[in-house]
Formats: structure tokens, C-alpha cells, sequence
């Protein structure tokens, strides 16, 4: 990662997150990158079983019964 790239990102955060070292920030900006990408997955599975649901009730098959836990 890049000081330029960094320094972009920390563009519009607020003060207490400019008063960290570069380095510390660089973690921060990695670790918020990894959060969006562990929701995108997220989003990828719920709709893939939405779809396999749907297909599966309009096939006739009872998936009354069916659990969903998160």
C-alpha cells in the first residue's frame, strides 16, 4: 500500500482517525476493506439460497420446513 493511496483514502476521515501513525492507518483502511468484503460475501450466499429456495418451492418441493439461521 502506498502513501498516495493512503493518503486519498484519509481524505475525508474524520480527525481522530488522521492523528493515527501511517501505519496504524494502513491496518485500519486493510481491516475496513476485508469488513466490506466479508458483507459482500454475505450478500452472495443469502441471494444464492434465496434463488435455490425459490427454484426448489416452484420445482414442488416442500421446503416448508426449512431453517434459516444467521
Amino acid at each position: 500500500m502506498d502513501r498516495e493511496s493512503l493518503s486519498e483514502w484519509a481524505k475525508d476521515k474524520p480527525l481522530s482517525i488522521l492523528q493515527l501513525d501511517p501505519a496504524d492507518r494502513a491496518v485500519l483502511r486493510i481491516a475496513v476493506l476485508d469488513a466490506y468484503r466479508n458483507v459482500e460475501n454475505f450478500i452472495t450466499a443469502v441471494c444464492a439460497f434465496k434463488r435455490t429456495y425459490i427454484n426448489m418451492s416452484m420445482s414442488g418441493i416442500d421446503v416448508s420446513e426449512w431453517t434459516i439461521v444467521i
